[in-house]
């Protein structure tokens, strides 16, 4: 019997490059997917409902155990890829060296620790698809308990704001404005690949999110959901646009921004102070100006190392029990500076503050380039939330709650401009190049 004949596809030849080569069909790739999903779903439901639910942190450790034990090659690709950002909570917990309470120190550096490794793996390890669905469920979960909350209480009265779960206006507002920025992109997302059965969740989470934000009467939500959607919906149009369209409008953004944050001291102050007493709010922010004084004074007693991680609010502090008193605080459990910057250096001093800002800015300005050479939606929504979160942290005390949701968008929004997009990038002016099929992998 003659041997049978085999038939090898060459690597090169005449023609051979332009082929097409088959991708071959994954049987774990939709099992994969379901994971990355739920894994997102469930780990923003639980932030989301932290004051509510009992073992938060048994909960997101098992999360982070969980994934780790499923995805072990992802997720140690991807905790290899973002050791840099672990710098961060690394510094946390090393604090405890010189805390003024080491064992709350200790405590509270390590569920740090376990929040920022969950947030860099869903920016880092999960799916671009996942990442939006789940957080699309997640978000679409929250504004349904609320609706329903709102609707068994009364709440929906414009006699007073509605707190909803998060006990109060403005962190509702916040979550509510999240949703909607989330659920546009899963909109916009869905409608390109032809998913169009998420949109039945897109759009009620973002009609029931309206009308949260205005029943919880907070003008900071408005401004975000106006200026975020701006953001993602003009990034979206530009992915039609060539790189080199693309690159020109990105520099002339961070040109414009760059002028804006140098010239602050001339237009800020006039034009916020406007707009508090048009809204009827105190022109010292809520008391502001007072906790950013005691700040100061802190900042100047340990100014490189700080006091320590999580150890100024505590029961016991003369200094934490004085700002208590000074801004109504009962219960005295928890609160912060309302000022990311200012926080950080109290606690971590001015090591903590600069390795923070040089992280920022490294992996802010590489998730931009990368959005500007890949403009994925995801990309596009973590850089509306990275350029959000930056405007919000002088204000508000941001990046570095335990569990708290945008302490773990602030870091997989970081993680996400260190997947390795850099070898095999779409390109807006030679889409034939996507013939030879995605070879990201995970994405």
């Amino acid at each position: 019997m003659s041997t049978p004949r085999r038939f090898d596809f060459p690597d090169d030849g005449p023609g051979m490059a332009a082929l097409p080569r088959p991708r071959m069909a994954s049987p774990r790739g939709p099992t994969e997917a379901a994971v990355d999903t739920t894994f997102v779903a469930a780990l923003f439901l639980t932030s989301l409902f932290v004051l509510h639910l009992p073992l938060v942190p048994v909960i997101m450790a098992a999360l982070l155990g969980i994934y780790c034990y499923l995805m072990p090659h992802r997720a140690t690709a991807a905790f290899t890829r973002v050791w840099p950002l672990l710098l961060f909570p690394a510094l946390a917990f090393t604090s405890i060296l010189w805390s003024e309470a080491p064992g709350l120190t200790a405590y509270a550096a390590v569920l740090y620790a376990i929040t920022i490794m969950l947030g860099t793996l869903v920016g880092s390890a999960v799916r671009e698809a996942s990442i939006l669905k789940g957080l699309g469920i997640a978000f679409f979960g929250y504004a349904v308990l609320n609706v329903q909350l709102g609707v068994a209480t009364g709440g929906f009265t414009f006699a007073f704001p509605f707190l909803g779960y998060a006990g109060s206006k403005n962190v509702q507002g916040d979550i509510a404005a999240f949703g909607i920025l989330t659920c546009l992109s899963l909109t916009l997302l869905a409608w390109r690949t032809g998913q169009r059965v998420y949109l039945l969740i897109t759009i009620p989470t973002i009609l029931a999110n309206l009308v949260i934000i205005a029943f919880a009467q907070s003008a900071g939500a408005i401004v975000a959901v106006a200026i975020g959607s701006m953001l993602i919906l003009a990034w979206t149009a530009t992915r039609h646009f060539s790189l080199s369209m693309r690159g020109s409008i990105l520099v002339l953004s961070i040109i414009v921004g760059a002028t804006l944050i140098l010239t602050r001291h001339i237009w800020f102050e006039p034009i916020f102070e406007h707009i508090l007493k048009e809204a009827g709010k105190d022109t010292t922010l809520t008391g502001r100006a007072y906790i950013w004084s005691r700040a100061e004074i802190l900042i100047e007693k340990n100014p490189v190392f700080g006091i320590g991680y999580g150890s100024f609010w505590r029961e016991n502090n003369l200094e934490a029990i004085a700002i208590w008193r000074e801004m109504g605080i009962e219960n005295r459990t928890g609160y912060n500076f309302h000022n990311t910057f200012l926080d950080l250096t109290v606690q971590l001093g001015y090591v903590g503050l600069v390795l923070f800002c040089a992280l920022l800015a490294y992996y802010g300005l590489k998730l931009l380039l990368d959005t500007m050479n890949n403009p994925t939606q995801a990309g596009i929504f973590f850089s509306a939330v990275i350029t959000y979160e930056c405007a919000r942290m002088g204000f508000e005390t941001l990046a570095i709650g335990q569990f708290y949701y945008p302490t773990m968008l602030i870091f997989a929004s970081l993680a996400w401009g260190t997947r390795p997009f850099s070898h095999a990038r779409r390109s807006a002016e030679r889409p034939e190049r996507r013939l030879s099929g995605d070879i990201r992998g995970y994405r």
